[in-house]
């Protein structure tokens, strides 16, 4: 083992990287990835072991994202869900049940909003649209949800709640969409609704000011849900509005909305503030 500064060549990234640390490496079959400068001697290889490959690092490799994504690859693993954003920070991963329900979940740690367009499996996650995401909070988008005779392929709102032919939604973008797929007819209370080959996008075009969304003087959303309902035959949501009971905080009561839900901001907050609407 080499202690102290050494200089290594990497196949992916950066052409060299100075590292605290290098161990030589030797073994029958093995394929170099790093090496030494000096020597010329690996110090990262890769290995066959029975019906298995790894990827062997003795090095103090740096934090490089494409290096590590490039020794993932040579090893046959790929992300499924796959980032594509505008600074580090990101943390993603997601849930499923087991009908296949998916919830995608994005969390930044960073100090400042980050911008990401998403991938699922190679295809690009509502056509490619890049999301913004708020400094040190996240988002829980639902993806291929189902809402009774619907299913929520995609969208950029978060789920509140959904019943047998509705569901809330919360706007996260201030611009946002819904894509459906169904065969029955879709009302929304805001918005716009298309229909194209059983898809149902719904562009939801969410205000800063009465009627959308309110900041607190925290800059927590406290603003109020969307709602969507998926119609029986011609009867499109044969008059049924969603009872949201009222949720309470430090002892405080939400407003009793029908269909409309309040999101309360944190503790500390004036009660007059408290309020969505």
């Amino acid at each position: 083992m080499e202690i102290g500064s050494s200089a290594i060549s990497t196949s992916a990234g950066p052409a060299e990287a100075r590292v605290d640390y290098a161990q030589r490496l030797a073994g029958a079959g093995a394929e170099p990835v790093l090496t030494e400068v000096g020597s010329g001697e690996p110090c990262a290889v890769e290995v066959t072991v029975g019906a298995g490959r790894a990827v062997v690092v003795a090095a103090g490799m740096p934090c490089d994202l494409g290096f590590w994504r490039a020794a993932l690859e040579r090893l046959g693993a790929r992300p499924r869900l796959a980032p594509d954003a505008d600074s580090p920070g990101l943390v993603l991963t997601s849930t499923v049940d087991r009908a296949g329900q998916r919830l995608l979940h994005l969390v930044n740690v960073a100090p400042s909003a980050v911008t990401v367009g998403l991938g699922w499996h190679g295809r690009p996650v509502l056509g490619g649209r890049r999301l913004r995401v708020p400094a040190r909070t996240g988002l829980i988008l639902p993806y291929g949800v189902t809402v009774g005779a619907a299913t929520l392929v995609e969208t950029t709102c978060e789920l509140i709640s959904r019943g047998g032919d509705w569901a809330l939604l919360r706007p996260t973008q201030g611009d946002d969409v819904v894509v459906l797929a169904t065969d029955r007819p879709v009302a929304a209370d805001r918005g716009t609704v298309e229909a194209a080959a059983g898809r149902v996008p719904l562009a939801v075009a969410v205000a800063q000011s009465a009627g959308g969304p309110l900041a607190s003087p925290r800059g927590r959303l406290v603003g109020l849900g969307g709602r969507v309902l998926v119609g029986r035959g011609a009867a499109v949501g044969s008059g049924h509005r969603p009872d949201v009971s009222p949720r309470t905080r430090d002892g405080v009561p939400g407003d009793r909305l029908r269909g409309l839900p309040v999101l309360l901001p944190p503790s500390g907050v004036p009660a007059a503030d408290r309020r969505g609407t």
